[in-house]
């Protein structure tokens, strides 16, 4: 009764012959084997940026790196950039001590001491993204995703810059 769950099956018994026979070989037919297409863009493992990117392509663009700088530049306001700004500004060091204005007693105008301050940024954020890239990458050890600068990285850049005396304390000639 069960036989229609499985369609129409044969009575008779299945069987199997195994017969041994040699093969041996009589010629010799190389396969070349087949050549790699050339290397592509569009076709390496770089392919998903163009979705994925902010840039939308395989390669930044100056309108997309305008938009991070406005993006970075608006988290360092939201971390304290213009309070920094205009707290240096009040105490005459963004004037220089030995500008003209700062000896004439005339306070600098803090928006517009923000407003130097990132068009200097911008002018150059370049070459600060750069300069992030050597420190963040020099001392990335595998620990992390390498896109943070280390403690270490920071003071060799400090160190560099020359902000910094040997003390440690901020040198205001060059800063």
């Amino acid at each position: 009764d069960h036989q229609n769950d499985f369609g129409v099956l044969l009575e008779d018994d299945v069987m199997f012959m195994m017969i041994q026979e040699r093969l041996t070989k009589t010629e010799e037919h190389d396969i070349p084997p087949v050549p790699d297409p050339p290397w592509s863009l569009v076709s390496s493992v770089w392919s998903p940026r163009v979705k994925e990117s902010d840039p939308r392509g395989f390669f930044n663009s100056y309108r997309g790196d305008l938009k991070m700088f406005e993006k970075d530049w608006g988290r360092a306001c939201q971390m304290g950039m213009e309070h920094l700004v205009t707290y240096e500004c009040e105490r005459g060091f963004l004037r220089g001590a030995d500008s003209e204005a700062f000896l004439n007693g005339e306070q600098a105008n803090p928006q517009e001491e923000i407003a130097e301050v990132k068009a200097v940024m911008k002018e150059h954020f370049h070459v600060l993204f750069l300069i992030y890239d050597y420190y963040s990458a020099s001392g990335f050890d595998g620990s992390d995703e390498g896109l943070q600068m280390q403690y270490g990285e920071y003071s060799k850049f400090i160190e560099a810059i020359g902000i910094c005396d040997e003390t440690g304390k901020l040198n205001r000639a060059t800063a």
